[in-house]
């Protein structure tokens, strides 16, 4: 569940992407050392729910205009 971070040496390439009506309203993180993973995102820099669960995987919820969609 870490994340890959990308350095663009330009603008990100998501500023040329035509409005879709998707909004990313959260994404959840989880993993079995759910308090290690915490600890590593927080020295990048980065803060999320991590919660604890057998297998690791995300959770993404969209707002859509058609409502939400958990992905």
């Amino acid at each position: 569940v870490m994340p890959t971070l990308i350095q663009w040496h330009s603008q990100n390439p998501s500023a040329k992407l035509e409005e879709t009506g998707l909004e990313l309203l959260s994404l959840e993180l989880y993993h079995p050392e759910s308090d290690s993973i915490k600890a590593k995102l927080k020295t990048i820099g980065l803060e999320f729910k991590v919660q604890y669960a057998v297998l690791p995987h995300l959770k993404a919820i969209l707002n859509t205009p058609l409502g939400h969609v958990e992905l």
